[in-house]
Parts: C-alpha cells; structure tokens; sequence
C-alpha cells in the first residue's frame, strides 16, 4: 500500500528544565485557529478541576495534605482531568510524558506544574499563531489588486 505524506502544520517541540533535561516530547500544530479555541477554553476551565483540591489542600510537592484514601482519590481524580485537558488540547496524549516523574500539582514559584506548562506552550501557540497569520497575509495580498490599480466603481461610472 502507498501512501501519502503532507505537511499538516505538526511541529515537534521538546519541552526541557532550566538544565536542559528532557521532560517530553508534544506534537501539535500551533497555527490552527481550532487549537487557539481549545487553549483558551482550558485557560478558563483550569480553575475548575482545580476547585475540588481546595478540599484536601496540597503539599507543595502537590500530594494532598488529606492523606486518607478519599484525599488521594480527590487529587488522582483532579490530575486525570488536568491530562484529559491537555490530551484535548493537542489531541494526543504526548503531555502525559510530563506528569509521569512529577505531579501536575507539584508548586513551581507559587504555581501548579500544570499551569507553568499551560503558560510556555501558551506563548509558543502566540508566536506561531502570528507568524502563520503574517504568511498568510502574504499570500493573500498576492492576489488582492495594488492600490494603483483598483478602480474607483463611481468615477468609472461617470467617465462612462
């Protein structure tokens, strides 16, 4: 069987530490106007998953301080969906890479792991997004006509 390779927009960024460690590998493509949609939906839904830690309280190293089994169920359930966000966002499950040696919850500067991921692939999304709109712009002045020669539809009607 043949088949057919096409460039979709797919980039591959690989997401490291300050020390330039490996965390995972995400493939998504940044220009699509679906994946800005689909980002800023989980922005404003994050605070959601988040509401039912409020109730077990973390540890800074993002266990619960509620170490009964409903405490831990609480945040196990609270991180399933922070993956099935992020799986959503780039529909792949390349970004469970990241929560497998740390928790999403785990605190970075006074923010969730998960947020600090959210917040750089937020920006990467931006700046591709922007060069995707300018090449575009591009294309399409190709075919739109110069200011030279448009016409004027109401003085060509009264040279008429």
């Amino acid at each position: 069987m043949g088949s057919i390779r096409i460039d979709d927009g797919t980039k591959e960024y690989k997401i490291e530490n300050n020390y330039g460690k490996e965390i995972c590998r995400i493939h998504f493509r940044p220009a699509d106007l679906a994946l800005m949609d689909r980002f800023e939906n989980i922005s404003a839904t994050l605070g959601d998953v988040l509401e039912p830690l409020k109730e077990i309280g973390l540890m800074t190293d993002g266990t619960p301080e509620d170490q009964t089994a409903q405490g831990w169920e609480t945040l196990k359930k609270a991180e399933a969906e922070v993956i099935r966000k992020f799986n959503e966002l780039f529909d792949t499950d390349d970004l469970g890479e990241a929560f497998k040696t740390r928790s999403a919850f785990s605190s970075i500067g006074g923010k969730f792991f998960c947020e600090v991921l959210l917040d750089a692939i937020g920006g990467v999304i931006a700046e591709e997004f922007a060069k995707e709109a300018e090449a575009t712009r591009a294309r399409i002045e190709k075919y739109l006509p110069t200011a030279e020669e448009q016409t004027d539809a109401g003085a060509a009607a009264d040279n008429g």
